[in-house]
């Protein structure tokens, strides 16, 4: 059995952690940045996805997020969609303002 060789070490900015409430649900978000683009993660819900930008692409990150929605069962595509834009939109907000914060220091 061949064994796992770390190709590459870079570090990264620091992941962003949100609390969203939504439909009844509490959705902890840990999302950031990496070499290929955004990440997002939800370890309450066992989802992950990668993201767009924060910042712009809602529609691509609320796809994303309903896709891995849809994967769990007995999520209704409709709901899944509908959480995923939430969601989108929500951390877009939060993103947006940390980034507001950060040039207020």
């Amino acid at each position: 059995m061949e064994n796992a060789t770390i190709d590459k070490i870079e570090p990264m900015e620091a992941p962003l952690y949100i609390s969203i409430n939504y439909a009844g649900f509490n959705f902890q978000i840990i999302c950031g940045q990496y070499r290929s683009g955004g990440y997002c993660c939800i370890p309450n819900f066992g989802v992950s996805t990668d993201l767009s930008e924060y910042s712009w692409d809602t529609f691509y990150n609320a796809e994303r997020l309903a896709n891995a929605f849809m994967q769990m069962e007995n999520w209704r595509k409709d709901f899944a969609f509908d959480v995923g834009k939430n969601l989108a939109l929500a951390i877009k907000e939060a993103c947006e303002y940390v980034e507001r914060i950060d040039k207020d220091e």
